[in-house]
């Protein structure tokens, strides 16, 4: 396997071209080797939050505390869950 620290910058690059099947195949590689490190959960969260599991997102949270990117995860589904609750109240959604 490649280094964590090879794999998940590539990631990274990845989900910022919008290419995140192939940015979750990395992270997945890394936490198949270390499915407690907080860096790679904390990239799996973004990337669900960029493909619509925000559920499944919001499950990783505790995994990626104390990770490099582990607080702006957090901050993007506060984010997220904000901007849904002000779309659903100006559209009269419940």
């Amino acid at each position: 396997m490649a280094n964590p620290s090879q794999l998940l910058p590539q990631a990274r690059d990845l989900t910022q071209n919008y290419r995140h099947q192939e940015a979750e195949r990395l992270i997945r590689q890394v936490l198949d080797e270390s499915p407690n490190d907080p860096d790679a959960n904390a990239e799996l969260g973004i990337v669900y939050c960029y493909t619509q599991r925000e559920v499944e997102a919001v499950d990783l949270l505790a995994a990626a505390k104390g990770g490099e990117r582990g607080e702006w995860f957090e901050q993007l589904l506060v984010d997220h869950f904000h901007c849904r609750e002000q779309m659903a109240a100006k559209l009269d959604i419940d």
